[in-house]
């Protein structure tokens, strides 16, 4: 039969008391020492079954620690993925906004250019006036066909034509 942790103790106490007072023939019961046989293996027998036990319980904490340390870096490559992704988005968007303000500025530029043209244009026209007259019938240069354009001296109030 398996004793108690405090049945032990009684013996034992017992058992070292008869010791101690020199009684050292006295005699234990048969009963008393295979019982203390059976806790013993009792103790024993428990004593592997907790070592089973806690070698599974460090195996599977071991397997929990290498899935956490794989979780934990797969983690941290996601980490690192998203951020150059926030990076490429960022500099994409940079990118569309240097876009968007060079566009302005070519528009810009566009338009200055279009009123320089259109200044040269006119000054080119003016120019032209200037060397070859415009006809005042067509309003196109003047070939010399029309003897009436004013440049030529056209006619006069009575309709002659004065060269």
């Amino acid at each position: 039969m398996r004793l108690s942790v405090d049945e032990v103790r009684k013996q034992h106490d017992g058992i070292k008391k008869l010791y101690e007072q020199g009684l050292r023939g006295a005699t234990a019961s048969v009963e008393q020492v295979l019982d203390l046989f059976d806790t013993i293996e009792a103790l024993q027998q428990e004593i592997e079954n907790l070592k089973a036990t806690l070698a599974d319980w460090k195996y599977n904490a071991k397997c929990d620690a290498d899935h956490i340390a794989a979780l934990t870096t797969e983690k941290d490559e996601l980490v690192e993925e998203l951020q150059k992704l926030e990076k490429s988005d960022a500099s994409k968007e940079q990118c569309i906004i240097d876009q968007h303000g060079e566009i302005h500025r070519l528009r810009d530029e566009l338009k200055r250019y279009k009123q320089a043209i259109e200044r040269i244009t006119g000054l080119t026209h003016e120019a032209a006036e200037k060397v070859i007259p415009t006809c005042n019938v067509t309003k196109l240069p003047c070939a010399g066909c029309n003897p009436v354009c004013e440049h030529r001296g056209g006619l006069k109030n009575e309709g002659k034509r004065i060269n």
